[in-house]
């Protein structure tokens, strides 16, 4: 299977060891376009800052090429957006039926935000994970410019 490739520019503003760095990438083209961009933005920055392989030795302030597999967009809103939702609405349910503080309110507010959190450390977990199995998805700096 073929991964499909976006590449953006940045600027390299920390080092992370030997092979990785953090660069800031503006928010443009598909960021731009993405129904999505204000759930990923929410204090209206217009840049993020990614970890990226540094394969090239690219030093801080080194204008780069950041190469991005866009593999299972779908996938990943699924995984990003819907499953901690589910999880949420899930520990609501969970928390009013079995009413642990006795108070419904409480319980049900309680065990949907402890729900949420896991789902989000399983996200954590399953993102490193992937990452370690499939090299290709992390992102890597290409060139400088």
């Amino acid at each position: 299977m073929q991964l499909s490739l976006m590449i953006e520019q940045g600027e390299v503003v920390e080092l992370l060891g030997e092979k990785e760095a953090k660069v800031k990438v503006d928010r443009r083209s598909q960021c731009m376009g993405c129904a999505h961009r204000g759930l990923c933005d929410p204090f209206g920055s217009n840049f993020m800052v990614i970890r990226a392989k540094n394969y090239i030795n690219a030093k801080i302030g080194d204008k780069v090429e950041v190469q991005f597999s866009t593999e299972k967009r779908a996938k990943a809103i699924l995984v990003l957006y819907i499953i901690p939702l589910i999880l949420f609405f899930f520990g609501v349910v969970i928390g009013n039926f079995i009413d642990p503080f006795k108070n419904k309110d409480l319980s049900s507010s309680i065990l949907g935000i402890v729900f949420l959190l896991i789902s989000f450390a399983g996200i954590y977990i399953y993102n490193k994970t992937l990452v370690r199995q499939k090299p290709s998805l992390y992102p890597i700096i290409t060139r400088k410019i």
